[in-house]
């Protein structure tokens, strides 16, 4: 996505910043919905939004018309014009269209900064980090120049009537289940939930989730190589574990190999192996090594290795 960036394609919804989104209070999507290549769906969690607030943005012109500006507001003031232009990316957007004068594209001072200064990017492409900025300084500028606390119930009522993130806040659903409930009593021992696919910080969460309600080790640390090097041996030393996590989906390794890997993760400390029951070829394939599952329901199908 540091690539993707750079693109006059659409990116990812908190990439960037359109020009109409500062003020834009339709409710948002979450999750963004993220059609991937192979036709999946991708559940993007994020709050797609950089809504300013009508009420902090005319509080804050009215106390420019009633001359309590003070020179002392000016840095606050640089800080939120620097950062809605960095916010809105490296090109001038309409929503997800660029704009253009012409044929010639708008380009934004974040794309000087980023060919200047590539790490840059890492800061810049979540949208929503730098727009915590220009809110934290309009909250000084406009808090310096209310002289009422009345106003905070306008905040308030603003908040609930014309905030862009809908309510209740959609949430992930918890997993659950017979398997999931047995699992939460079963004896002390690693779980390995596959297919995860490395990278992936969907199939991370979702691990993650899973283990708030059985309670035991899971691999979390492999799946993404931020974690560090030592934190992905599992991934690059077990031949079953890094075909089954691959970006694009699993591939399985043959018998031997894959009676190998079981004992080495066995030996690692891992007890149980958990499969959803929609993978039904990563089903089939434990089935043809371990037998069927003991442990099966709708939604999750469980081994447990001896």
């Amino acid at each position: 996505r540091r690539e993707d960036w750079l693109s006059e394609d659409s990116a990812l919804p908190d990439s960037y910043a359109g020009l109409f989104d500062w003020f834009n209070f339709s409710e948002a999507q979450i999750p963004a919905q993220i059609a991937m290549p192979h036709g999946e769906i991708f559940e993007y969690w994020t709050t797609c939004t950089v809504y300013l607030g009508i009420c902090a943005l005319g509080l804050l012109f009215f106390g420019i018309f009633k001359n309590r500006w003070t020179s002392s507001l000016r840095p606050f003031a640089w800080m939120s014009v620097v950062s809605v232009l960095i916010a809105l990316g490296p090109y001038l957007r309409w929503g997800e269209s660029v704009l253009k004068f012409g044929d010639w594209v708008i380009p934004l001072p974040a794309q000087t900064i980023a060919y200047l200064f590539p790490p840059f990017v890492i800061t810049a492409i979540h949208a929503y980090r730098y727009t915590t900025v220009v809110m934290l300084a309009l909250s000084v500028m406009v808090g310096r120049m209310t002289r009422h606390w009345a106003w905070g119930l306008a905040f308030l009522f603003e908040l609930i009537l014309l905030s862009p993130i809908p309510w209740p806040v959609p949430v992930t659903a918890m997993p659950t289940g017979e398997v999931i409930e047995y699992l939460q009593q079963a004896d002390n021992g690693a779980v390995f939930t596959a297919p995860v696919a490395r990278e992936n910080l969907h199939d991370l969460g979702m691990t993650l989730l899973l283990q708030t309600q059985h309670h035991k080790a899971v691999h979390e640390g492999g799946i993404h190589r931020r974690a560090g090097k030592n934190a992905t041996q599992l991934f690059n030393g077990n031949p079953m574990v890094d075909a089954l996590s691959g970006r694009f989906g699993p591939s399985f390794v043959g018998d031997v190999e894959t009676l190998w890997s079981i004992r080495d993760i066995l030996d690692k400390g891992f007890r149980y192996i958990l499969v959803p029951t929609s993978e039904l070829e990563t089903i089939q394939y434990f089935s043809d090594i371990l037998g069927p599952p003991p442990h099966s329901d709708a939604e999750w199908s469980l081994w447990e290795l001896q």
